[in-house]
């Protein structure tokens, strides 16, 4: 007996949806023990935005067909895991070549692998230049005016 494909389930993203919707609840029965309001509020206010995103989504698996099965492999997925891999690698050079450096080459890897559009004159000097001052201006933000301590790595410490 063969079901009606406006009637099949996606069974994969109701499974993992139902277990972000756990692990919210486990987090959030994790902040009851903090005391002070500084340090519950704002994981309180990520897991609330994350259970409300996993409820939207349980019940749009829930009462939408399942799209079309599409390719195992294409260009989209590749691009994909090429992102995770320079995330990964950036975020092992940290302890090496410090937190600036590893994040000015994660945005230029990832800016270059998301990019759809054909490169142009006009991007190919606008764009890494966009990047590196709004790398730069994060940085320095969160160092000098929040006061946040990133690793300098030890290529360059002294």
């Amino acid at each position: 007996m063969r079901m009606d494909k406006s009637k099949q389930q996606d069974y994969g993203a109701i499974i993992c949806t139902l277990i972000l919707i756990a692990l919210g609840g486990v987090f959030y029965y994790d902040t009851t023990t903090m005391v002070d309001a500084d340090s519950f509020v704002f994981p309180r206010a990520i897991i609330f935005l994350m259970l409300i995103l996993a409820l939207l989504r349980l019940v749009l698996d829930l009462f939408r067909p399942m799209p079309e099965p599409r390719n195992a492999l294409n260009q989209n997925n590749i691009r994909s895991l090429l992102l995770v891999l320079v995330m990964g690698i950036s975020i092992s050079l940290i302890p090496v070549i410090g937190f600036y450096s590893s994040l000015m080459i994660a945005f230029f890897s990832i800016m270059y692998l998301s990019m759809y559009e054909k490169w142009t004159k006009s991007r190919r000097w606008f764009y890494p230049v966009a990047a590196a001052i709004a790398v730069t201006s994060l940085y320095l933000l969160f160092e000098r005016v929040f006061e946040v301590q990133f690793p300098v790595g030890s290529l360059f410490e002294g």
